[in-house]
């Protein structure tokens, strides 16, 4: 069982890597991912997510994604929860959650947050988008916005995320967004569509 020790443990080693900015995950998270049985990570991450306090939520969500058994039920909370919340930061998370499971339950609200403010935001929506079972409509659209973003990496985010799908589909629309890219004024997004249009 995860204790409220260990929880507050957890909490300090998060807020540590969030001061230093690490690329690296908490190694006390990882190990708790590791080591601890689905049901149990999950049971803990449902407590942390109904909380008020904004770091619990996020711990709440880096649990839930990792609670491989009960991915489908982790994506409809999470998904009631980002239909939710205000809070940024809880909002990345989330966003960045749905790059790993895969639901049909948010498709109606990524797209909208493909206009949001934060550049870290917008960048993981195109992720969460390619990574619906399908890529519908107004998925499409927002991908094809953020391919047009002021932000360089968001725009490689999407024409990654497009490129991917341009694989599978040969949607003409995909295409064309990718055309558009070859010229952009970052090479590394104009490398990303140049990759995608050879398959």
């Amino acid at each position: 069982m995860v204790t409220e020790e260990t929880i507050e443990l957890l909490l300090r080693s998060q807020d540590a890597e969030f001061l230093d900015q690490s690329a690296e995950p908490s190694l006390p998270i990882a190990a708790l991912i590791v080591t601890t049985a689905g049901d149990e990570l999950w049971a803990s991450a449902q407590v942390l997510l109904a909380s008020p306090d904004p770091r619990r939520r996020i711990l709440g969500t880096r649990l839930a994604r990792e609670a491989t058994p009960f991915q489908a039920e982790a994506a409809e909370v999470l998904g009631a929860l980002l239909a939710s919340e205000s809070n940024q930061d809880v909002i990345w998370w989330l966003v960045r959650a749905f790059g790993f499971l895969n639901s049909e339950s948010v498709t109606n609200l990524l797209p909208a947050l493909a206009r949001d403010e934060s550049a870290r935001i917008r960048y993981n929506v195109a992720t969460a988008l390619a990574n619906c079972a399908e890529l519908r409509p107004a998925s499409l659209d927002a991908l094809t916005e953020l391919a047009r973003d002021d932000d360089a990496e968001v725009r490689f985010s999407a024409v990654y995320e497009l490129g991917a799908w341009w694989g599978l589909d040969h949607d003409p629309h995909v295409r064309g967004t990718l055309e558009r890219a070859l010229s952009d004024s970052a090479p590394f997004v104009a490398k990303a569509a140049a990759d995608a249009l050879e398959n």
